[in-house]
């Protein structure tokens, strides 16, 4: 697991404003992290993030899963709106069964 609380830079969003804060992660920090579902089932670790260009924006999370030492596995894509960052687990958190992992593809979540 990386160590995501050392890595992490607090920037204000506004000159004054010091209650909002913004993190900064790089891709590298966040990535081979484990992902859990809200009953701590480990779900895979987090593989990659699809960006979305021109913008910039994150919309993907790319979860492996399954498999023997990393061969063999599956890649399942779900939005990365629906992650969430448990900064001191240092995990991500998906409310998504584990049998909706089954296979490869996209999860829509609510």
């Amino acid at each position: 697991m990386n160590v995501l609380a050392h890595q992490v830079k607090r920037v204000p969003s506004k000159p004054n404003s010091v209650k909002e804060m913004q993190w900064y992660l790089s891709s590298n920090t966040l990535c081979n992290n484990s992902v859990y579902n809200h009953k701590e089932q480990k779900l895979g670790k987090l593989n990659s993030l699809m960006v979305s260009l021109p913008t910039g924006v994150v919309t993907y999370a790319i979860i492996a899963h399954g498999g023997f030492f990393g061969i063999g596995g599956n890649l399942t894509a779900v939005p990365w709106r629906s992650l969430i960052l448990d900064r001191e687990k240092k995990c991500f958190t998906l409310s998504v069964p584990k049998k909706r992992f089954e296979g490869g593809s996209i999860i829509q979540c609510e």
